[in-house]
């Protein structure tokens, strides 16, 4: 995206398969982009249906426009990263990993960045507390469920899954809100 808009080009991002792909796309600074996140392939003649009813999921709506990428990079990396370690939790609670992520909430690249960069620059503004705090919750969750599932009950770790996406969600909506500030 970066070196896109160096050139004066437009960034037409491919593989958007999710609604997630599209936010991290629109946190990045990129606009436009194509795939699964926002429709199926379909015939030509279905196109102009499409385009009349389309309408972008709301949480994109929620990215301001104005973001200045370049000194909040480091908080959508950090997003990256954490999305990517709750995507680590959830394979070593339903078996796919053999052993968990680290569990520090201060260790991860979200906490890191929440002592260092963050609170450098957002320590004034009540979202960062409320990031803060979403982030603790999340690792507290993961936490329970990895003991959980340590502890030989794996059905009920994999239950919770849905309490870690919740939260999950909590903290999106919280980065959105400090990286608007």
């Amino acid at each position: 995206v970066s070196l896109a808009k160096a050139f004066g080009r437009n960034v037409l991002a491919e593989g958007v398969e999710t609604v997630s792909h599209g936010e991290l796309l629109l946190a990045l600074g990129g606009e436009l982009g194509q795939g699964y996140g926002i429709a199926r392939a379909m015939p030509a003649d279905a196109v102009p249906q499409w385009i009349a009813q389309w309408a972008p999921d709301p949480s994109w709506a929620a990215w301001n426009r104005n973001l200045d990428v370049d000194n909040n990079r480091d908080l959508v990396l950090a997003n990256i990263k954490h999305r990517h370690w709750i995507r680590d939790v959830e394979n070593y609670v339903i078996g796919k990993s053999e052993t968990p992520p680290p569990l520090n909430a201060n260790e991860c690249q979200m906490g890191i960045w929440l002592r260092n960069h963050g609170h450098e620059r957002y320590v004034a503004h009540a979202s960062y507390d409320a990031m803060r705090h979403a982030h603790e919750q999340v690792h507290t969750a993961a936490r329970l469920l990895v003991d959980l599932f340590d502890q030989g009950q794996p059905t009920e770790a994999v239950n919770g899954l849905s309490e870690l996406n919740r939260l999950r969600d909590e903290l999106i909506r919280a980065i959105q809100q400090l990286g608007n500030a």
